[in-house]
């Protein structure tokens, strides 16, 4: 007998062994040492497999499916054991002996309508499982009806951009194998849509999706005998917008603009497609968001300076992203209609009426936001009328287009267009005549928007 039960072994330790014949004249050369092998009390043997069923036949063969029993104390599956035994027979014949991650096979060579019981069980470290056995017969696999499984890896709305593949698989179970139709919108699929059924689902692939492949997708089994089950899903084919067409300004209401645009072509197939609209002023570079979430193709902007240049964006969104935009590319302005003054001589007695310039009312310093306007003002007196100089930190602002300096008889004005950080400082207004000079200062400070 070539088999030794040993006893008396350490639980949790590691042990080799091997074998040496002996014979009268002595010991013999020992074999090459056994596996490793851990001393573990006695494990219980694996239950039956689960699930066992005939998923397919036909006239001379029969395809078996399972799913592993259930592991306990760490008796792990090492592989099944396949059995069969005509039903006219006493005695089971080995079909297969299968790897652990194979839990299906093909029993061949049938008669056909031949009767037969077919057996499965595990294998494991301890030994044979107990096995579980069915009655199966070439060709006649059971009337399984026609189900589609569903769950939630299979998506009701899809969002797909243009260009990009539409793929949707399905799995489904049936049998006999159930006719299996796809619809869009209720009617054939477009010629370059493929569809492919094998193994349990069926697959719809459109490799560059157009935007007349928006619409709902229907997949439908049928058993041939007139019961259906049906799943509907929609698809939504996007892309990053087109650009607005042409803008036109119009000034409807006085010291307004409206923005009117031509819509965007991409509104024929973007539900969720909506503008922005933007604004620069010439002596400043940075643009500016006017409007957002324009579902419409007209804004009216109400807060127009006279004097100033304005240019004008629009934008095309959606969740994608944003279209290349469009622009006005003359300036608009609104004309500052100058105000008319009568002024009233007076008489001065006495023969020397020059005065020197004084100020009336001064320079106040002042805090303001980053991108807002500052208005610095103040009064001045005179005769003759002062000339008046703007300073920034001892530099002369008369040549530079990002101030706005008005002088409305002796009332003095400056306007710092959409501050920023480099606005800030000293500044200082001079008035000067033939008699003598003045001077008043202030400091401008900036602070973000938060």
């Amino acid at each position: 007998d070539k088999k030794l039960k040993v006893t008396s072994l350490k639980k949790g330790v590691q042990y080799e062994f091997r074998v040496a014949a002996v014979n009268t004249a002595g010991t013999g050369q020992p074999s090459d040492p056994s596996k490793p092998a851990f001393a573990r009390d006695p494990t219980k043997s694996l239950g039956q497999v689960q699930d066992l069923k005939v998923s397919s036949s036909d006239s001379t063969s029969v395809t078996l499916t399972w799913n592993k029993p259930e592991v306990q104390d760490g008796n792990d599956v090492k592989g099944y054991e396949v059995e069969m035994k005509p039903c006219n027979s006493l005695s089971w014949t080995k079909c297969f002996t299968l790897p652990a991650q194979s839990t299906s096979c093909r029993v061949q060579g049938l008669q056909p309508k031949e009767k037969l019981f077919l057996r499965v069980r595990a294998l494991s470290d301890s030994g044979p499982g107990e096995a579980l056995e069915l009655e199966a017969r070439a060709g006649a696999a059971p009337v399984v009806s026609p189900r589609l499984l569903i769950d939630d890896t299979v998506k009701t709305f899809l969002v797909i951009k243009a260009g990009n593949p539409i793929r949707v698989k399905i799995p489904f179970e049936g049998s006999p194998e159930p006719v299996v139709t796809w619809l869009k919108d209720g009617l054939p699929l477009p010629s370059r849509a493929a569809v492919s059924t094998e193994d349990g689902s069926t697959q719809l692939l459109l490799r560059a999706a157009e935007f007349s492949d928006s619409g709902t997708y229907t997949v439908e089994l049928g058993d041939g005998l007139g019961k259906k089950e049906t799943f509907s899903f929609q698809v939504q084919i996007t892309d990053i917008p087109q650009p607005p067409g042409a803008i036109r300004l119009e000034e409807n209401v006085p010291n307004t603009v409206t923005v009117t645009w031509d819509p965007s072509a991409s509104e024929q197939w973007e539900k969720n497609l909506y503008y922005t609209v933007l604004k620069r002023e010439s002596q400043k570079g940075l643009w500016h968001v006017l409007g957002d979430l324009i579902y419409n193709n007209k804004f009216t902007f109400t807060r127009v300076v006279p004097g100033r240049d304005y240019y004008f964006r629009v934008v095309a969104k959606n969740d994608l992203g944003a279209s290349d935009p469009s622009e006005t590319v003359q300036p608009w302005r609104i004309w500052k209609k100058k105000a008319e003054f009568r002024v009233k001589a007076q008489k001065y007695r006495g023969v020397n009426q020059n005065q020197p310039p004084r100020f009336l009312v001064p320079l106040k310093s002042h805090v303001v936001v980053t991108g807002s306007e500052c208005h610095m003002s103040c009064a001045v007196g005179g005769h003759p009328p002062p000339k008046i100089t703007w300073y920034k930190d001892s530099r002369d602002l008369s040549g530079d287009l990002n101030y706005f300096c008005t002088n409305d008889f002796g009332v003095c004005s400056l306007v710092v267009l959409g501050v920023t950080k480099q606005d800030e400082g000293e500044y200082m207004v001079e008035a000067s005549n033939e008699v003598g000079r003045a001077f008043s200062r202030a400091f401008l400070a900036i602070k973000g928007n938060s």
